[in-house]
């Protein structure tokens, strides 16, 4: 049953890759073309940091448990992510969802399967960026940060079992804790200083194991009780009220919140200095309010058909949208950048570094969503797109870093400038792709 159920996932895969370079070849080749860009970006990244952060670390070990903090923290973000897009039975289909498969089949082939895929490709380029500066501590690094993915989802999964009023909520929040309470930081901070462990793995595979329960007793969702009609005039308005009625994209919004707020928190106790843990912290908030413009181009790419009709210029309409999708991912990184810094105030000057990252991102999340469309209730676009939207980030990040080097536009208003083009210019290149799709 399991092999039945993962080649059917993994070949209607297959067909949507092969459709979507039918319908637009050059995005699709573009976006294939980034993968060996992304593997040769990391690689040169790792080499070019490797010597500083080798020496750097080895002289500060507090130093190295807070970078530790930092990307623990990211991982266990991606956790939830992945966790909450990851295809269960509704990758079935409707009418195939009542089948009577077994639970524990389902959960394995429809959620651990694909979940495993993703971060297997994932850990290419993490690899090659790890492998100058950790040596041969680099599996053990990997196994922490999965150890910190499975620990973030299993964190989802309680708050999904808390929002449907179950009680299993508390037995998967207890496994949560013992997963935290293992202490995969140690671990990490050890293999940046280049220092090999054997605890990070038995504790991976323990999360793994742990998250994979949690994923097959997931209860089930409660049935509306009624519908909340309103009004909203104006395209961009419309749109803004269409991207905050869906249920994930509104628990994404809390998530980056939480991860705001409550990473800042982490890494001041971690002993990071307060104008580091805010910045650590605000980029990953700004990371989590980054789904409402990578998911946006899917979501009006349900209507098309009527996009196809309005008495509007298309491409005027899908201008509107992108300014929407940028707006309400601002609008949530905005709060959590503000949760951060209301627990560690830091410098304002700061704020000109956060609102130049949160340009790139969101510029490249919309740019993402574009090329491979987040589709709602379809698990395995939503991975697909989440792994599109890790490669052109990376790769539009690093060209925007290298532009500004080569202007010499490294800081100030030049540094914001470059930030600036980079939306831009994503924003256009989605603009027209969307257009593109509809005619």
């Amino acid at each position: 049953m399991v092999s039945t159920l993962c080649s059917a996932l993994f070949l209607c895969a297959r067909r949507r890759v092969a459709d979507a370079f039918a319908s637009a070849p050059l995005p699709a080749a573009l976006a294939l073309l980034l993968v060996p860009c992304l593997t040769g970006v990391s690689l040169w990244s790792g080499v070019h940091a490797a010597e500083t952060l080798r020496s750097t670390f080895a002289a500060d070990a507090e130093l190295a448990r807070s970078a530790a903090v930092a990307v623990a923290l990211s991982a266990a973000l991606a956790g939830v992510v992945v966790s909450s897009v990851a295809p269960g039975r509704r990758a079935l289909g409707t009418q195939l969802a009542a089948a009577p498969v077994p639970r524990a089949a389902s959960a394995i082939a429809l959620t651990v399967a694909p979940v495993a895929v993703l971060l297997a490709a994932t850990a290419v380029p993490v690899t090659l960026f790890l492998a100058p500066l950790a040596g041969v501590a680099t599996p053990a690094a990997l196994a922490a940060l999965a150890a910190a993915v499975f620990a973030g989802a299993i964190a989802f999964e309680a708050a999904v079992a808390f929002s449907r009023r179950a009680v299993r909520g508390f037995a998967f929040a207890a496994v949560g804790v013992l997963v935290a309470a293992a202490d995969p930081l140690t671990p990490t901070a050890r293999a940046l200083q280049g220092e090999a462990s054997l605890r990070p793995y038995p504790l991976a595979g323990a999360a793994l194991a742990a998250w994979a329960i949690s994923v097959a007793h997931r209860p089930p969702s409660r049935a509306s009780r009624g519908l909340v009609r309103f009004s909203a005039h104006g395209i961009v308005l419309s749109a803004l009220a269409r991207y905050a009625r869906r249920p994930q994209l509104r628990a994404y919004a809390i998530a980056a919140v939480a991860f705001g707020a409550g990473g800042v928190a982490a890494l001041r106790m971690a002993g990071l200095p307060v104008a580091a843990a805010a910045l650590v912290a605000s980029l990953t908030a700004i990371l989590g309010a980054a789904v409402f413009a990578l998911a946006a181009p899917g979501l009006d790419g349900c209507a098309d058909w009527v996009w196809r009709l309005a008495p509007v210029r298309t491409w005027w309409l899908f201008l509107r949208f992108a300014f929407a999708a940028v707006a309400a991912a601002a609008a949530v990184g905005a709060v959590g950048v503000a949760a951060a810094w209301a627990v560690a105030p830091a410098e304002p000057r700061l704020v000109a570094s956060v609102a130049a990252a949160a340009a790139v991102v969101f510029g490249s999340a919309l740019l993402s969503g574009s090329v491979v469309a987040w589709r709602e209730g379809g698990g395995g676009d939503q991975l697909a797109c989440l792994g599109a939207f890790a490669a052109v980030a990376t790769g539009w990040s690093f060209a925007a870093g290298r532009v500004a080097i080569v202007l010499g536009l490294e800081a100030g208003a030049g540094a914001a400038a470059v930030a600036v083009g980079a939306l831009v210019a994503a924003v256009g290149f989605a603009v027209a792709l969307r257009a593109r799709s509809v005619r």
